[in-house]
């Protein structure tokens, strides 16, 4: 008897180009004839200063990204939330506000909490776009599944610890944000020359953590040694 090897069939959607993928290339000009896949038509924002014969297009915008954990709601009133400040939860847009003077793109990973967070709370942020790290990796990373954001801070080879809290989530998701944009113009633009932000936003995507600042109890027990030591200290000196 003889047996075929059935080969898998791919997904249809596998590496599909989303809008995600395609405002990415807008925005880092890496793509000058990108068009939305619902055509909608390109918003006027101007392009950074860079000096002369520095190649790179990319438009002027801020990057938000938000990210909360614990987010439990019942009856449509919020149980608990974490957002990695600490604020009144009701202070939340005014906070924001700080953040989105300037013509910015919203970034998340994900979404579906943060989205529904800000419309519990009434809060109508403006971003020109919306970029789910999710939907714009799927391209250049040829995916038909989702991508947890570990696996994507593996791709990227970009330094973590403590995930699932929400602000270093939303910190590790800006970086795999700007690596997405470094892989899809390497692929995008493969054999030309390459615009000359790509060595730098994979320079700070990829670089090591900060120092995690000391908690309020290691602060009280500097706090305590300094006091002693310096008791000691006027000891001697008597």
């Amino acid at each position: 008897m003889v047996s075929a090897k059935s080969t898998p069939v791919e997904p249809a959607h596998k590496g599909i180009l989303r809008d995600e993928t395609v405002v990415l290339r807008w925005i880092f000009g890496y793509c000058r004839n990108a068009q939305l896949i619902n055509g909608m038509s390109w918003p006027d924002i101007p392009q950074t200063s860079v000096p002369r014969g520095f190649n790179s297009d990319v438009k002027d915008l801020g990057f938000l990204s938000i990210d909360v954990d614990h987010f439990r709601v019942e009856n449509g009133v919020i149980q608990r939330v974490e957002v990695a400040r600490p604020i009144k939860i009701t202070d939340l847009g005014t906070w924001l506000k700080g953040f989105t003077r300037k013509p910015y793109v919203l970034v998340v990973h994900g979404g579906k909490q943060e989205l529904s967070l800000l419309s519990l709370l009434n809060i109508k942020l403006e971003p020109v776009f919306i970029i789910d790290t999710v939907k714009a990796a799927q391209f250049p990373l040829q995916l038909w599944y989702r991508n947890n954001l570990k696996e994507l801070l593996d791709e990227f080879e970009v330094p973590y610890s403590h995930l699932h809290i929400a602000g270093n989530d939303a910190h590790l998701t800006l970086r795999v944000f700007l690596m997405i944009a470094v892989r899809d113009a390497e692929i995008h633009l493969e054999g030309k020359n390459l615009p000359d932000w790509i060595p730098i936003l994979k320079a700070v995507a990829q670089s090591p953590l900060p120092p995690r600042p000391p908690t309020r109890r290691e602060v009280a027990a500097i706090a305590e040694a300094e006091a002693e030591r310096h008791t000691t200290i006027e000891a001697k000196e008597a």
